[in-house]
């Protein structure tokens, strides 16, 4: 639930007010973009089609009279109206179109313009679950209004509370929970429109709700309850007694909760909220399941269950799928509840590997979405060289004396215009151009990553079945001969070739075991990555000449399993290139993690290398380092000269 404000009928008889005033043709230039700007706001609530009609003419009117910020504000609504849209990727487009016109002002407006228009690519990458990158955003616009002078408190409240939300969705309900408190500490200090208190508010208690913490819980909703009969707000009403209802399933009243939900029903179909609407249906569901009326829970499940599918909302889709199988299964229909079922498992497994794919998805979608521009930029251009031919024409028929002079002047503007154009056009080209390189870097990226992964998954399934496969037929094997010497009369020739055996199949067996290890440590999994380093490097210290000494810093609490492989196979492969090329007596491994990063650091004593010299950068060894080290974003720097050994650096970012 993102901050917002519901449209009312009044808002509806402002538009009409404002394209009346809009009627006026001797309205000066700086007052007819106000109103564009805010018809194109208010109308993107209603329409927006209509809404982008208005926006792009106060972009033509800000252009004609060079105003940066008057421009940049209508590629900024113009974001927010795809927006309003799910149309996150074109909405982010226009974001940037407006930061390119706001840091042209150098102004205090300027610089507060550029922040605030950044809270809107922040939501963007909230909506498409690039977490990190929103709370980047967020931080830096708390940071520049409470560090400036201006006192924009609505924008400083929202950034709060979206920061909350972020948290919300990444399940760390604790510090959503903080930062919804702080959003509304600074509306007790500068109090402003009620129905940014109300918001924050909700997310508070909704916070509270995930934290089971419900005497909190009761109170906030009761503050609510006293603002929302004030706002007398649709949108507001149904939210309030959908968490209600969620509450009360909670503690398992479930008959409350019913009575509470359908209260919650009435508003959200009233105002057409399906998004709450289908949330309210599966609260109901649940409720009627857990009271153990399984046909009645259908009834709400299902209706549910269509709004989801609309609204392509795959999660609670999957919830809805799962519950309506159980319904079916407890009441002994089980056609019906192998069907849903088998829907459950299919959405189940489609939303578990679908990451990669979107990723992908959104590169090629970027793609096409240029190349739509692109020709939709091509085919203005030639309207508008038309318009210009038919315009020449016409003055030439009707003015006849005059018209040499104006076709001269119009000549002399139309080559200045083409190759004002042409530049343009140039300099679009050369971004698309950039743009594309990036996104292919990107498809790049996502497919070594998958390779990655699948190897480790490879390495991880030969680990397993060569030790508890291969492993335990050596073993059964040297059981059998050892029962068959102790029980069978042998000559002593015989008996000595028997020993010989089972001496090589327990040398067999610990070799088996020590390229099991390697191909997937047990100590990495069940006891993290410190332990399974220092086991690893104790066996190469303890097999060679060569001294390892290893330093970490901060690995108690455990990192993604994926990054401590990522970072123990980085190590295996530094390790095995000392080896074998290094010729070193020593080797110091430092490995560091604070603040959500690490640095990796390898040195030894070796021989060096000349890092100039292609076989080297095309060694299959680095390329494999550099490979790993981009899947975690980091950064491989490799110092080293002939004779004076070698350090390589890597640092990056960790979860």
């Amino acid at each position: 639930m993102l901050l917002s404000s519901s449209v009312s009928f009044s808002q509806s008889r402002e538009i009409d007010s404002m394209r009346t005033v809009l009627a006026n043709d001797n309205m000066d230039d700086s007052s007819r973009m106000e109103l564009l700007l805010s018809l194109g706001w208010d109308m993107a609530f209603f329409n927006t089609d209509s809404a982008r009609i208005y926006l792009q003419q106060c972009i033509n009117l800000a252009k004609e009279n060079k105003s940066d910020i008057k421009t940049g504000s209508g590629y900024a609504y113009m974001g927010s109206s795809f927006f309003k849209e799910d149309k996150f990727d074109s909405a982010l487009y226009y974001y940037r179109l407006a930061e390119s016109f706001f840091r042209k002002d150098t102004t205090a407006e300027g610089k507060e313009n550029v922040i605030v228009n950044r809270m809107s690519m922040g939501t963007v990458a909230l909506q498409q679950n690039r977490y990190e990158e929103a709370l980047g955003y967020y931080f830096k616009v708390i940071d520049y209004f409470e560090h400036s002078s201006s006192e924009d408190w609505p924008n400083l409240l929202t950034a709060y509370a979206n920061i909350g939300l972020v948290y919300n969705d990444m399940k760390q309900f604790d510090k959503a929970l903080n930062y919804h408190t702080r959003a509304l500490e600074i509306f007790d200090r500068h109090p402003m429109d009620l129905k940014k208190k109300v918001q924050v508010q909700m997310l508070v208690a909704l916070d509270q709700l995930n934290l089971s913490r419900y005497d909190q819980f009761q109170t906030t909703m009761d503050s609510n309850e006293v603002l929302i009969r004030k706002l007398n707000s649709g949108y507001f009403n149904a939210t309030f007694y959908a968490l209600k209802g969620r509450y009360l399933n909670d503690i398992q009243d479930y008959r409350a909760a019913v009575a509470v939900s359908k209260k919650a029903l009435e508003y959200a179909r009233a105002g057409r909220f399906e998004f709450e609407e289908a949330n309210i249906l599966f609260q109901m569901g649940r409720s009627y399941f857990r009271i153990g009326d399984y046909a009645q829970s259908l009834q709400y499940f299902l209706p549910g269950l269509s709004i989801s599918k609309k609204l392509k909302d795959k999660t609670r889709e999957r919830n809805a799928v799962n519950y309506i199988a159980q319904a079916y299964y407890k009441s002994e229909n089980y056609r019906q509840a192998a069907e849903y079922f088998d829907e459950y498992g299919k959405l189940s497994d489609s939303l578990h590997q679908s990451e990669i794919q979107e990723k992908i998805n959104e590169i090629e979608n970027r793609f096409q979405s240029k190349q739509k521009a692109d020709s939709i930029l091509v085919l203005q251009k030639s309207s508008e060289l038309q318009q210009l031919a038919l315009r020449k024409k016409e003055n030439q028929n009707v003015f006849v004396i005059a018209g040499a002079l104006l076709l001269l002047l119009t000549g002399l503007l139309f080559y200045r215009n083409l190759r004002n154009r042409h530049r343009l056009l140039k300099q679009s080209d050369q971004l698309h151009e950039q743009q594309i390189a990036q996104l292919e870097k990107e498809h790049q990226l996502v497919a070594a990553q998958s390779l990655m992964k699948g190897q480790e998954e490879e390495r991880s399934r030969l680990a397993k079945d060569l030790h508890d496969g291969v492993g335990g037929l050596l073993s059964g094997v040297k059981l059998s001969l050892s029962n068959m010497k102790g029980n069978v009369f042998l000559s002593e020739e015989n008996a000595k070739a028997v020993t010989t055996i089972i001496a090589q199949l327990d040398s067999s067996i610990t070799e088996l075991r020590r390229v099991s290890h390697n191909m997937m440590p047990e100590a990495l999994i069940k006891y993290g990555l410190k332990e399974a380093l220092e086991n690893y490097c104790e066996g190469i210290d303890q097999s060679g000449p060569l001294n390892i000494r290893l330093q970490t810093y901060g690995l108690e609490q455990r990192m993604e399993q994926d990054t401590e492989i990522i970072l123990y196979r980085i190590v295996q492969e530094l390790l095995n290139n000392v080896i074998r090329h290094a010729d070193a007596k020593e080797v110091l491994i430092q490995l560091v993690r604070e603040a959500g990063r690490f640095s990796l650091t390898v040195e030894d004593d070796g021989r060096g290398f000349d890092t100039k010299r292609p076989e080297y950068k095309a060694g299959a060894g680095l390329q494999n380092i550099q490979a790993r080290a981009g899947y975690l974003n980091g950064v491989v720097d490799i110092r080293t000269r002939p004779g004076e050994g070698t350090s390589i650096t890597i640092e990056g970012a960790v979860v």
